[in-house]
């Protein structure tokens, strides 16, 4: 995505691209769904605060567009691309881009509801905040680790407010090198947060605030962002700061078609040298 402000706490002027060979089946109905669903969780998300206005879908030059055409010129892509977002920088810093294959889109998924994870990419990319959850054989990120209540029980990662049902495997020993953690959704119930650790479950609708955040859990968010929660970045961000609530609205989509750069007259200076005439 890219061209991103907000207008009347909504996000307007956002651009989508598609290549050539997604365009036929992403723009009718799949990306639509996902703002949409993710506009609604987005405005739950930041207490009312915002959500996604004008969507702007960009096509490729070489296809053809039914009905009217308004030609797009000065973008060469859009910043999106699948379900990841690069991050180069630090706490509270935006993104590069944010990627989401086309199986994602056209497929089922595992990940959770593609709102919820368009919104969990899209504070990462938008806000600078992290993923709240480990990773399998991970020494920094680690799926699985011990607790610090003295009995040294294993828990999971996750930064969420209840606990996540699931089991733990290769664990054995004081090693946990090779240990994880695999999640139950079905079994998991009264979770609400946090959309940066389990986006997955279809009960969480809310970031982690100062009151629900797991501060001691070594995620990414924890170390980077010096464990203040995923809600208190987002709050300091100027898209939050100095807003208050407004009715939620679903997006609304425009198709544009991407154009090449066309250069302006040219202009050519011709120098004689040819002897003057009688000499």
């Amino acid at each position: 995505m890219s061209a991103t402000n907000y207008t009347n706490r909504q996000l307007r002027h956002t651009i989508l691209s598609a290549s050539a060979s997604q365009a036929n089946t992403l723009v009718s109905f799949p990306c639509q769904n996902m703002l949409t669903s993710g506009s609604s969780l987005l405005h739950a998300a930041t207490e009312g605060r915002l959500s996604f206005g004008e969507v702007t879908i960009v096509v490729p030059e070489g296809w053809t567009c039914q009905g009217s055409q308004e030609p797009l010129r000065g973008v060469d892509r859009a910043n999106l691309r699948n379900p990841w977002t690069q991050q180069p920088r630090g706490c509270g810093e935006p993104g590069d881009f944010m990627y989401f294959p086309e199986s994602f889109l056209l497929e089922n998924s595992t990940l959770g509801s593609r709102g919820s994870v368009f919104v969990h990419e899209w504070a990462k990319y938008r806000w600078g905040v992290f993923e709240e959850y480990g990773h399998r054989a991970d020494p920094i990120f680690p799926s699985a680790t011990r607790s610090y209540d003295g009995n040294e029980t294993l828990r999971h990662t996750y930064c969420t407010d209840g606990e996540v049902a699931g089991n733990f495997f290769e664990c054995e020993g004081d090693n946990l090198a090779t240990c994880y953690f695999v999640p139950n959704a079905e079994e998991t119930t009264g979770v609400t947060s946090s959309l940066l650790a389990t986006p997955f479950l279809s009960s969480v609708v809310n970031f982690c605030n100062s009151e629900t955040h797991v501060a001691d859990v070594p995620t990414k968010h924890n170390l980077l962002c010096e464990k203040r929660s995923t809600w208190e970045v987002i709050q300091s961000h100027p898209d939050i700061t100095g807003t208050s609530s407004a009715p939620s609205t679903s997006p609304t989509f425009t198709v544009k078609q991407l154009k090449a750069q066309t250069t302006g007259n040219k202009l050519v200076f011709l120098l004689d040298v040819t002897p003057p005439m009688g000499k």
